[in-house]
């Protein structure tokens, strides 16, 4: 295969939003894109379907719910080819590299797109071949460089004794639908997750489940609460599912939460030395 343009893929769990962006993405790029779901009312996917499909493709992507994804691996895992790459885009990275080894002997390389699909800004390639990402400057303007310009990166995840052509094919893939690409592994990803994804979603859960049991709060609201509502809605309310999924299934977790209730008993304090240090801590974001 020299290039993307003969590349097969097929994607299990096609018509989620996350795997129905990157189809747009690579629609016209691929040499063919092959789409596999879930029979309507069964719960199960179509034996032919998959037969037809699995054993033609040089990747096979899950993009299921982590509820779902050994049924589906396993499912496909008999018309995987010895060479074909088996990937994911699953938010966490310890279990699914597990099974993901487990029914497969042939090439693995996890992912995690550090993004969703209402979040996804398309980059362009620059002169250099490097990727470019519009900056909101709103957002930007007060973070520290480190944490700038970080829009549609793709965490990359390669199984033990990964051959480097396979690690190079999914880099490659994510970096034509106009994201960057880095290497680490599941401990290490699923460490950041547990307070980057899961103990975000847990503290705006605890801390507006606090403020919805005080009554006649409405007159009082200040700008920055609203700004916190605002920012907390779409994860407490329309990706509350996804959430608790995650988090059900985030290593480390726990670690992280003891963490953030020592930090937040050290706060309630108000002594001097607490908020210095806390606040120093802190402005480690910030310019």
């Amino acid at each position: 295969m020299s290039d993307l343009t003969e590349l097969k893929i097929c994607i299990v769990g096609a018509q989620g939003r996350m795997a129905k962006l990157f189809k747009q993405c690579w629609d016209g790029k691929l040499g063919r894109i092959y789409e596999l779901d879930l029979v309507p009312g069964t719960g199960r996917m179509n034996s032919a379907e998959i037969e037809q499909t699995v054993p033609d493709a040089d990747v096979t992507l899950l993009s299921v719910p982590i509820c779902n994804f050994e049924a589906a691996l396993a499912a496909i895992a008999p018309c995987l080819r010895p060479d074909t790459v088996l990937s994911d885009v699953s938010s966490v990275k310890t279990l699914p590299m597990e099974l993901m080894q487990k029914y497969h002997s042939g090439p693995v390389v996890g992912t995690h797109p550090l993004f969703g699909p209402e979040s996804f800004h398309p980059a362009v390639v620059s002169e250099t071949g490097g990727l470019l990402h519009p900056t909101d400057n709103q957002e930007n303007r007060f973070l520290k460089e480190e944490f700038q310009d970080r829009k549609n990166s793709v965490a990359v995840v390669p199984a033990q004794n990964c051959p480097k052509r396979a690690l190079e094919i999914i880099c490659a893939l994510f970096r034509s639908a106009g994201c960057d690409t880095f290497v680490t592994t599941a401990p290490e990803h699923d460490r950041a997750i547990a307070t980057i994804q899961s103990l975000n979603f847990l503290s705006n859960l605890a801390y507006f489940a606090t403020a919805a049991a005080l009554p006649d709060l409405a007159e009082y609201i200040t700008p920055s609460f609203r700004r916190r509502l605002s920012a907390g809605r779409t994860m407490l309310q329309e990706d509350a599912g996804l959430f608790t999924n995650i988090a059900r299934h985030t290593p480390h977790l726990q670690e992280a939460v003891q963490a953030y209730t020592r930090n937040l008993a050290a706060a309630g304090r108000l002594d001097d030395n607490s908020l210095h240090s806390l606040l120093a801590l802190a402005g480690r974001y910030f310019k």
